[in-house]
């Protein structure tokens, strides 16, 4: 069997979700018929033990990753190292940097993923346009982002597939003995625990959980809340719900977060805007109805009223609504629970995904194509 040399190209190998959902599918190919190997472009290496210990080398270019004219030549030379069949870029940056030196070095298969759609201004959309041919496919998280690449950006559609952000099944699974774990966790083990775990960035807006939780506080006194991630808005959103007097747990980044998820009752997205959130599946997985904004992909997901809540970006009220609700409705909330991991079961389950981009890497590694 001919083995294909997959080469990895991200911004950095930080704590977010991009970077998790490239953990999880490197970890997973089949290594009798792929070769993995994922470069980070900086020098944020938070997670690089995580894709060592599973068998995934690592390597980095330790470069000023914005504005360092070396970027491109030193990606370029190791790509004529590794001869890697597919080049796959992960995050704005580096898919610009796979196509140009994706091209210049003869790759036969590029690929570049577009995670989000916060992040395009005109400029952005400009580039993406004028390199956007240069990849062979452009995967998309969700229909959302498929949507945003044809319509605003232009992007031919030819090039476009979407392919979902998957969850490991096994790894994000409901606890029998919540109890316990709770217990374990130092967490309240009677009283309802209503979460959020993001990245704290402007775009996760998780100054409107807080504002959320002051309003559910005021209806169900004996709720507790908590967080986890950390960025560079934490600060501020700390400061809020101290400001408010309530008791919300900063945990600040975990690496227990399928125990985090399997503690809490409700989950809740505030974001401004996503491509698909990776919290989002894994909270389903775990069996946890999920209140959230109707942004990007996540109403291809959430369904409103059969395993969750949704409500336009912005409406604190909504939210705390939906939390409120579904607290005090237990026969709801578990039935939602239920149905959130069958569906994440139907759609995103990681050896789907997994699959999907093995058979992708396949075809475009093909040079009779």
């Amino acid at each position: 069997m001919t083995v294909i040399r997959v080469l990895y190209v991200i911004n950095n190998l930080g704590v977010g979700g991009a970077e998790h959902v490239l953990l999880d599918l490197s970890r997973s190919l089949d290594r009798r018929e792929f070769h993995p190997l994922v470069l980070s472009i900086g020098d944020d290496l938070a997670l690089a033990p995580r894709f060592r210990e599973a068998g995934v080398p690592v390597e980095c270019l330790r470069v000023g990753f914005k504005a360092d004219p070396r970027t491109l030549s030193l990606l370029a030379a190791k790509i004529r190292v590794f001869k890697p069949q597919i080049l796959h870029g992960f995050l704005w940056r580096s898919n610009v940097l796979c196509r140009l030196a994706g091209r210049q070095c003869g790759v036969p298969g590029i690929i570049t993923s577009e995670h989000s759609m916060h992040v395009d201004g005109p400029l952005r959309n400009a580039v993406n346009r004028w390199t956007a041919h240069l990849s062979c496919r452009i995967t998309c998280v969700s229909r959302a982002v498929y949507d945003h690449m044809a319509g605003e950006v232009r992007v031919p559609e030819g090039l476009l597939q979407v392919i979902y952000n998957g969850v490991d099944l096994e790894r994000f699974a409901p606890v029998e003995d919540r109890r316990a774990l709770r217990r374990d966790l130092g967490l309240p083990v009677e009283a309802p625990i209503v979460g959020a775990i993001a990245r704290h960035t402007e775009e996760k807006r998780l100054d409107r959980f807080i504002e959320a939780a002051r309003l559910i506080a005021q209806q169900r006194p004996d709720a507790q809340f908590l967080t986890a991630g950390a960025g560079p808005t934490l600060g501020r959103v700390r400061e809020l719900a101290e400001g408010y007097g309530l008791n919300v747990r900063f945990l600040g980044h975990r690496s227990d977060v399928p125990r985090v998820l399997a503690a809490l009752d409700v989950f809740v997205i505030t974001s401004e805007t996503e491509g698909l959130p990776v919290a989002a599946v894994e909270a389903m997985a775990v069996q946890l109805p999920v209140v959230s904004t109707i942004v990007g992909g996540v109403a291809e997901i959430v369904r409103d009223g059969v395993d969750g809540v949704l409500v336009p970006p912005g409406d604190v009220e909504g939210v705390a609504r939906g939390v409120v609700t579904l607290l005090g409705d237990a026969p709801l909330r578990l039935s939602m629970a239920r149905q959130a991991r069958e569906r994440v079961r139907a759609l995103v389950d990681l050896r789907s995904i997994v699959t999907q981009h093995e058979d992708l890497y396949r075809e475009l590694a093909d040079p009779r194509r």
